[in-house]
């Protein structure tokens, strides 16, 4: 699993004319941790990410101990361990996530995530819901 960089989602509309398409202001998803709606685990890293059909192979991530200052430490499932999940891009939401490694194979990387809504907060846990509730779920 190389570390990939750059891209994103796209906001994409067409004209009224059936011509072109306009990509707008297109958030990334390109080697990020994310939350998936309604996945069996908390996080997972974004392997896969194909802009123009909104589309993630993401991999599971776990729990690996602890770093110096106290932070949990992620890492991705080994294979065979979690299964790894096609998903529109839609159902991702980015957390904030520093590697520490800078490990060139993301199966050698680890991850401090602070993310508000596994400390207590909820602002991920809103966001979320709302993605829920748009797409009908």
């Amino acid at each position: 699993k190389t570390l990939e960089g750059g891209g994103g989602i796209a906001a994409a509309s067409s004209s009224s004319d059936g011509g072109s398409i306009a990509i707008t202001n297109p958030p990334e998803l390109f080697d990020k941790v994310v939350r998936v709606l309604d996945a069996e685990h908390e996080y997972y890293f974004v392997l896969t990410y194909i802009p123009d059909l909104r589309w993630c192979r993401v991999c599971p991530m776990m729990k690996s101990g602890c770093f110096d200052d106290g932070k949990v430490r992620w890492v991705l499932m080994p294979e065979g361990t979690g299964r790894e999940l096609d998903v529109t891009s839609a159902r991702c939401q980015p957390v904030h996530a520093v590697p520490k490694r800078q490990a060139e194979d993301a199966d050698q990387e680890e991850w401090s995530i602070q993310d508000s809504s596994s400390t207590g907060g909820d602002n991920n846990a809103r966001d979320l819901e709302k993605k829920r509730e748009t797409m009908g779920m």
